[in-house]
């Protein structure tokens, strides 16, 4: 596979354009680039002392859509984004999120762009959102009526209903961005 030369050792391999592209080696390849800043050492990888260590975090893009993929993820690289929320319902019978773990993400394209560890997380009403969390969001204009249009939009879109009601649970995430660095 021909690559893009790397401007660092922690600045992952991309395929060029138009070439044969693996997700999961890439995902790989980027774990094993940025795990020492997530505090996980090279010898816990080897002694296995911890599976976690040895197993890349999950990776996921935001939204549902390549576009919007692409453009969250550029607000959490710029620093306005650190946080994200979802629908409760989204979840089935996956784990939610919990402090401290650890995620991938991916751009619109699916190549892995970030690692942010999750440094809180609540369920709340959607009718209880406040504007500090709205505007943790990143998105719009950063008010609390542009996240409840926009995410009520976006939910009835993803989960096929009419309407969000106000008691429909969220679930608010923040997190802070590991790799790359902000500024």
């Amino acid at each position: 596979m021909t690559t893009t030369p790397r401007d660092d050792d922690t600045t992952p391999a991309v395929p060029f354009a138009g070439e044969s592209f693996d997700q999961g080696e890439a995902i790989q390849l980027y774990w094993e680039s940025v795990r020492a800043k997530a505090r996980i050492g090279r010898l816990a990888v080897y002694m296995g002392t911890d599976l976690s260590a040895a197993v890349a975090p999950p990776a996921w893009s935001f939204g549902d859509d390549p576009r919007l993929a692409d453009e969250l993820l550029g607000h959490v690289l710029t620093g306005r984004k650190t946080a994200t929320s979802t629908a409760l319902v989204e979840f089935g019978d996956e784990a939610l999120p919990r402090v401290g773990e650890l995620a991938i993400l991916l751009d619109g394209a699916g190549h892995p762009r970030a690692l942010v560890r999750t440094t809180a997380v609540e369920t709340v009403r959607f009718d209880e959102v406040d504007e500090a969390f709205a505007a943790a969001e990143g998105e719009d204009d950063l008010s609390l009526g542009s996240w409840r249009e926009q995410h009520e939009i976006y939910w009835r879109r993803v989960l096929g209903r009419d309407t969000v009601d106000p008691s429909t649970e969220i679930v608010l995430e923040r997190f802070e961005l590991l790799d790359p660095r902000v500024g």
